[in-house]
């Protein structure tokens, strides 16, 4: 309540510090700064090209090329939201539906602080609330049986965000029963959705029917399950902006989803690398280090060729093996290694050339890209030219998986 004039006069100063602007306008906005990086990059290389441009162009030049760049920053950091509004929202729906269940939940949050682009917010608010519905309804035991399984009465849930490179995580893990695969499978069994027997699919897809729209293991229609509302919708909206989905699950301990998102959706700090006829950028963010071949201390036993960097022991990712591409037959000397870590594990790949490093703008072709592995999007060059973005992450996978099986 305002007591008198000078308080009023206070009030309306501080709200004229803020304006609304619609979102669709920093969009084009971001667009016209992207067209400015491009056509930025083409004057820059003609610029190196040309060996009579004078001190004062060249000044002026670099004076544009700041302003641009401070201009991205900014448009970029406008954008950007703290999850905080989205992790309050989480709490209330945990709340009601602890009160309405009557299962005692003890529900922590971690990474509230984290800015993120105010799209992907919009984006993973439903997917969200529908993990932590799940992990509620379907997750968490009610407080007899935990205490049969030997379980505190109280089920924990963890909403947790975390920055890895250019990339978001968010994980949304209980301590509750876990996934029951076999009731997974004979309810898919049912539906049609699987027709081999239980030995013929992986975990992972017997699994991946979870996601299937209207697929649900309760019998009971309840206020959050059974309605034919579930976890397609999750997948979806994850799918729309690029995202990954995972699961983690062990009956009788818990499940964690876990999401991966870009930071922005919108441009990227790459490396432009071409490995024989083919270029692909490499987010920066991912790169630790890179040397020529004929640097690196090499170990090979009688499977691998690996490198040995600072006493470790790092594994090839063969992209010429991975997308089929011709490479040409340069000697060791001429090859560079670029090494490359991701969510704590790390790799190394073979290039032909490291073309350079630059701000990219990110372009839409989802529908084409999201089913390739080891690329997260494409974008383009500053000759216009549109290349694939590497996922450092998926890359590692088979690294990861391979040191498991060992």
């Amino acid at each position: 309540m305002l007591k008198n004039k000078s308080d009023e006069i206070e009030f309306i100063s501080q709200r004229q510090k803020f304006v609304n602007i619609r979102v669709d306008y920093l969009d084009q906005l971001l667009d016209l700064v992207g067209e400015m990086v491009i056509a930025e990059s083409k004057v820059n290389k003609s610029i190196i090209k040309e060996s009579t441009v004078s001190e004062n162009t060249l000044k002026s030049f670099r004076k544009l090329r700041e302003a641009i760049e401070e201009l991205q920053n900014l448009v970029m950091e406008i954008r950007m939201v703290p999850m905080k509004m989205t992790f309050q929202k989480m709490n209330r729906i945990v709340r009601d539906m602890r009160l309405k269940t009557g299962k005692k939940i003890i529900f922590d949050m971690i990474g509230e602080d984290i800015l993120v682009d105010k799209n992907i917010i919009e984006s993973i608010s439903d997917p969200l609330m529908h993990l932590i519905r799940n992990a509620v309804d379907h997750g968490i035991e009610s407080e007899s049986d935990r205490i049969n399984n030997n379980k505190q009465s109280e089920g924990h849930i963890i909403l947790k965000v975390r920055k890895s490179g250019g990339d978001i995580f968010i994980s949304v893990s209980d301590d509750g029963k876990g996934l029951d695969i076999h009731k997974i499978y004979h309810k898919a069994l049912e539906r049609g959705l699987l027709t081999e027997s239980f030995d013929s699919y992986t975990a992972e897809e017997i699994f991946e029917v979870i996601f299937e729209p209207g697929f649900s293991t309760n019998s009971k229609v309840t206020s959050f399950s059974g309605r034919g509302v579930g976890l397609d919708v999750v997948k979806n909206d994850i799918d729309a902006v690029g995202g990954i989905l995972k699961i983690e699950t062990e009956v009788n301990v818990g499940t964690t989803f876990t999401i991966k998102i870009p930071m922005t959706l919108t441009s990227i700090n790459g490396m432009t690398l071409r490995v024989g006829g083919q270029k692909f950028i490499l987010p920066v963010s991912a790169i630790i280090d890179s040397f020529s071949a004929s640097d690196a201390v090499w170990f090979e036993d009688s499977v691998n060729k690996s490198i040995v960097l600072q006493d470790e022991v790092l594994n090839n990712i063969n992209l010429s093996h991975i997308y089929d591409i011709k490479t040409n037959e340069l000697s060791l000397n001429e090859r560079e290694v670029i090494v490359i870590e991701a969510d704590k594990q790390k790799g190394w790949l073979f290039v032909d050339e490291i073309i350079g490093q630059q701000q990219m703008i990110i372009k839409n072709f989802k529908q084409y890209t999201q089913k390739i592995q080891g690329v997260a999007g494409a974008a383009l060059l500053e000759d216009g030219e549109l290349c694939f973005i590497l996922d450092p992450q998926d890359l590692l996978i088979d690294i990861k998986n391979l040191e498991i099986s060992c």
